[in-house]
């Protein structure tokens, strides 16, 4: 849970950078609801576990061929020699350029994953929730939608 909404000196004022933008969608938002909403991490909170790692081996047991895979993403992750954490992420999701079809592959995951979401979370499930996650977007706005998630904020 994010906390207490921006008190009215700190309205407007947003860190550096994408936050900035993040922070003005916020809230716009909170002004169309008339109120303070709340925000979630999905992973490790909404969501048992790493969301997207948990994916990775969903198709490890489905394709585990795809275990060839992981020598080139160290070898391309080294040579790149740039390990930031978004450098990172893009070596991991190279896995992706080998599944055929990886919309029909998430949704087979998340048709088995949905029972990690947390009961706590649909118990008291708001219409004007915020997803924060720095899980990919397009893997994680499926299941947004499928539990009724309007805002996600998502690499």
């Amino acid at each position: 849970v994010c906390g207490e909404p921006p008190s009215r000196a700190q309205k407007g004022r947003a860190p550096h950078g994408a936050a900035r933008g993040n922070f003005r969608r916020a809230e716009r938002a909170e002004r169309k609801t008339g109120g303070p909403m709340t925000g979630y991490d999905f992973d490790r909170t909404i969501y048992r576990g790493y969301s997207f790692i948990d994916f990775y081996f969903f198709c490890l047991r489905r394709r585990f061929w795809l275990a060839l895979v992981f020598p080139f993403q160290v070898l391309f992750g080294v040579l790149t020699l740039s390990f930031t954490r978004r450098r990172l992420k893009q070596v991991f999701c190279l896995f992706l350029l080998f599944i055929p079809d990886v919309d029909r592959e998430m949704k087979a995951f998340w048709d088995r994953a949905q029972g990690k979401i947390g009961q706590w979370y649909l118990d008291q499930h708001r219409e004007d929730d915020i997803v924060i996650s720095a899980s990919p977007r397009f893997f994680l706005a499926p299941v947004c939608e499928r539990l009724g998630i309007k805002v996600l904020i998502a690499t």
